[in-house]
């Protein structure tokens, strides 16, 4: 369950008060199967990443490159050997928000494979007040709400 709240307009009875919205029931659903022995599917509907550890803050003054995170949730650790390269072609913390996840891995002889699609809502998170209210949303209202991210 989560509850959102906003602080009223002037224009609006009490305002500049903050307001709770009614409680949002989101269920999530995770699963996983063995298709063979050596190949799994993993599949995630709403996952709930909440029992995860916040980042350490990090000061980001003068920085020429990307901060580059550690992935701490279990749905993209798993089987994360697959996805790794010499050249970082990948990196799961893209990928903030899932509605859904699907994840195809295992081995074929000798050679290893893994197939990951995620919807990401996280672009789309912006109620449309937030969106009129701040200037940088004003760009993202103009995308699709959600992200695709295949590898």
């Amino acid at each position: 369950m989560s509850e959102t709240g906003s602080r009223v307009q002037a224009n609006e009875i009490a305002a500049g008060r903050f307001v709770n919205q009614q409680i949002k029931k989101q269920i999530g659903v995770t699963l996983k199967y063995t298709l063979t022995p050596s190949i799994t599917l993993d599949a995630a509907i709403n996952p709930d990443f909440a029992e995860i550890e916040a980042d350490a803050p990090v000061v980001t003054a003068n920085q020429r490159f990307p901060i580059f995170f550690e992935e701490k949730r279990p749905f993209f650790l798993e089987g994360v050997d697959i996805f790794r390269s010499p050249l970082q072609v990948f990196y799961s913390r893209n990928i903030i928000d899932p509605d859904v996840a699907i994840k195809l891995s295992g081995k074929s002889g000798r050679n290893s494979f893994g197939i990951l699609a995620a919807s990401d809502n996280a672009p789309g998170n912006y109620s449309e007040r937030e969106r009129t209210l701040n200037a940088q949303c004003l760009e993202r209202q103009r995308t699709d709400p959600h992200s695709m991210f295949e590898k």
